[in-house]
């Protein structure tokens, strides 16, 4: 564990990384058995669940992007005294 200085920094960043506190115990086992690989697995698991949720969630503002382009559409439309005013 030479690049942290205390258990203490490492358990801090992967809390900060959202994980759980029994997946903080086997990445800290990992650290002390020096299984380095397991320990980049249990990383890069986080990180594609953590792009997972931010794609999820961009598709959503994606949603609500589109539906504002058609409401301001409309609005433009009756505007110009076009079908589609408020009803």
């Amino acid at each position: 564990m030479d690049w942290w200085t205390e258990t203490e920094d490492l358990t801090r960043a992967l809390e900060d990384a959202g994980f759980e506190c029994a997946e903080i115990e086997r990445f800290l086992e990992c650290v002390v058995r020096g299984e380095l690989c397991r320990q980049r697995r249990m990383l890069a698991d986080r990180r594609a669940r953590l792009l997972e949720g931010i794609h999820l969630k961009e598709k959503q503002v994606g949603c609500i992007d589109y539906i504002a382009y058609h409401i301001d559409r409309r609005s433009a439309m009756a505007g110009r005294g076009e079908n589609g005013g408020e009803r």
